[in-house]
């Protein structure tokens, strides 16, 4: 009892407003585009721009609600609709149509995907295509199929796919176009060989020659690289950077290890001509990489390095400069190392140390005593390496 009030009220409420306003077509489009419907089905209708409005649709066959500016229109025939309008404190009355063609089936159907790839266990849906139907804008009444990109379509990564979109078509028949799209397997990954060429051990040697570049001679050098590491090749989806992209995953651990060993003349000591300096220098880089990949957009991808370093040696055959000397020396060395990174660029497969995490560097003194004659004993400290960082 109480709708039909309402209705009443607001049918008396609009024949008075356009009794006092009469109703004009503005162009303002209140009623919104001509819409295609497949029978059986519905479709929303009206414009915008008009809120807090009086709204009244005729017919109102149909519609879910005459009474609001985008109501539901269901139609069993094609039906053409009158929407009146009228602005806040009767700021103004308008009048539109638009037309409701009820379609029995479609003749045609094309589409296009809008995105170049597809990564496996995406979802597929149809706003991720562009589709033209004939007759137009009944894009929404179609299905598509598989709706999820499944698991079996792949070779070495990638894949085409077969997606059908599909429509009632005229006479009871079924329209559909089949497009094919690439599918991406991220986690195909084929394994590659795994040689020194993916670690780059030149700035760990070129520190190790700074350090010990005040010991002449030859030096025995020891250690070097093991590698466990699984290198692998892939596939990326990028639809926004190139579309299918080369991938590198890497898992496992680099560890290198080098030392050297010398045993030298050194000069420079005061009162004493010449020592054998012995020296022996050890550095290690260890990298951890799990499951690491290179990504679409390009930047290098980068893990945490954990280098160790310690020199150590002394002092053997005291070479005395013609005096009756007691010499008291040894070695006081340091190596101190910020975090690193360790870089492989996107793309590539070589890498090296970020410069601009981290820094390495190293120091060793002689120091002690010399005592002259047996009663003349004067403090040592010299120099052997000097402070070198490498960055």
């Amino acid at each position: 009892m109480m709708s039909r009030k309402i209705k009443a009220f607001t049918l008396l409420w609009l024949i008075t407003v356009s009794a006092i306003i009469p109703y004009t077509s503005s162009g303002q489009g209140y009623a919104g585009p001509d819409k295609n419907m497949m029978k059986d089905s519905s479709v929303v209708i009206g414009g915008s721009g008009c809120s807090n409005c009086c709204v009244k649709w005729t017919p109102t066959t149909g519609l879910n609600n005459p009474n609001i500016l985008n109501p539901v229109a269901s139609p069993a025939q094609t039906t053409t609709y009158t929407i009146k309008v009228v602005g806040p404190d009767f700021s103004f009355s308008d009048v539109d149509q638009m037309t409701v063609t009820v379609v029995d089936g479609l003749s045609d159907i094309t589409a296009t995907p809008k995105q170049c790839c597809w990564k496996k266990g995406d979802a597929i849906s149809l706003d991720q295509f562009t589709i033209t139907t004939n007759p137009p804008g009944l894009a929404s009444s179609l299905t598509i199929s598989p709706t999820t990109v499944p698991t079996n379509v792949f070779t070495q990564g990638v894949g085409t796919l077969p997606v059908t979109i599909s429509g009632k078509g005229t006479n009871n028949t079924t329209k559909s176009t089949t497009v094919n799209i690439t599918v991406v397997d991220e986690d195909a990954q084929t394994q590659v060989q795994v040689g020194l060429g993916q670690f780059d051990p030149a700035e760990i040697l070129k520190v190790i020659d700074e350090c010990i570049n005040k010991v002449r001679g030859p030096c025995n050098p020891t250690g070097g690289l093991t590698a466990n590491v699984s290198f692998s090749k892939g596939k990326l989806c990028c639809p926004k950077s190139g579309c299918v992209k080369e991938m590198y995953a890497y898992n496992g651990t680099y560890n290198y290890d080098k030392g050297v060993s010398c045993d030298q003349p050194f000069y420079g000591v005061p009162y004493i001509a010449s020592l054998n300096l012995r020296i022996s220098a050890s550095f290690g880089l260890a990298i951890s990489l799990g499951n690491v990949k290179t990504t679409c957009d390009g930047v290098d991808v980068c893990y945490g390095a954990t280098f160790t370093g310690s020199i150590g040696g002394g002092v053997s055959g005291t070479i005395l400069g013609g005096s009756i000397l007691d010499a008291s020396l040894q070695l006081v060395a340091s190596v101190t190392a910020d975090p690193l990174e360790y870089c492989m660029p996107s793309g590539k497969t070589k890498a090296g140390i970020g410069t601009d995490n981290g820094n390495i560097c190293f120091k060793a003194d002689l120091v002690g005593s010399v005592t002259t004659l047996s009663f003349f004993t004067e403090q040592v400290s010299v120099n052997v390496i000097s402070q070198r960082c490498l960055y």
